[in-house]
């Protein structure tokens, strides 16, 4: 549990500080989203790769032939996923009696101002930082000395206030258990919660105003 609670502080004390740092130095410069994503990423790799039990399986082999298999495993989890944020931003506007539409996922507007470099974010730093992070190294640590559901529940409740937002807390907490349970299930394999991470962002690219 030590190793989790130092990667743990590490993550959130070390990119926060790094963050405002950042922010101070870099704000309103071309490029100033880039340079506080990058100093958030690294910090979570390093903590990842750092304090982890286990060593993290990237294996290509066995994510493809995982979801050759389980074909509707690559459908359904980021479809429910997706469900599951809209139901969030559903019960938000139902409890502060909100009539206008809201977009609740900036990929859109993201990809929009920052083109290219935002895609690269977007669909493949992110997810794999994300993934990386919250399933192989907090999930998995905590799974090593706690019962696996709850190990899920604790992670994925850090997961949706790593979002920063109320409105999607619940829809993220979901989203975290649903990756926790495919990641069990993937025999630990990143490949193939990345792949459902990514395909999510897809949807909320596509889909993110109600």
């Amino acid at each position: 549990m030590t190793n989790t609670l130092k990667g743990l502080s590490l993550a959130f004390f070390g990119s926060s500080g790094l963050f405002l740092f950042a922010n101070q130095i870099f704000v309103g410069r071309a490029g100033s989203v880039f340079i506080i994503y990058g100093i958030l990423f690294t910090v979570m790799w390093f903590c990842s790769t750092r304090f982890s039990e286990k060593t993290p399986d990237f294996s290509l082999e066995i994510g493809v032939a995982f979801l050759k298999e389980y074909k509707f495993v690559l459908a359904m989890v980021p479809i429910l996923s997706w469900l599951a944020l809209i139901i969030s931003v559903l019960l938000y506007k139902e409890i502060y009696n909100i009539g206008r539409l809201i977009e609740f996922s900036p990929v859109t507007q993201f990809i929009k101002t920052y083109g290219v470099l935002a895609v690269v974010i977007t669909f493949i730093l992110s997810p794999a930082a994300e993934e990386l992070f919250f399933r192989h190294f907090l999930f998995g640590n905590l799974a090593n000395r706690l019962n696996p559901k709850t190990a899920a529940v604790v992670s994925s409740v850090l997961y949706g206030m790593y979002h920063l937002t109320f409105l999607l807390a619940f829809g993220q907490f979901i989203v975290g258990l649903l990756q926790c349970w495919l990641f069990l299930k993937a025999k630990n394999n990143l490949i193939v919660v990345i792949s459902t991470n990514i395909l999510l962002q897809v949807l909320l690219g596509v889909f993110a105003k109600i």
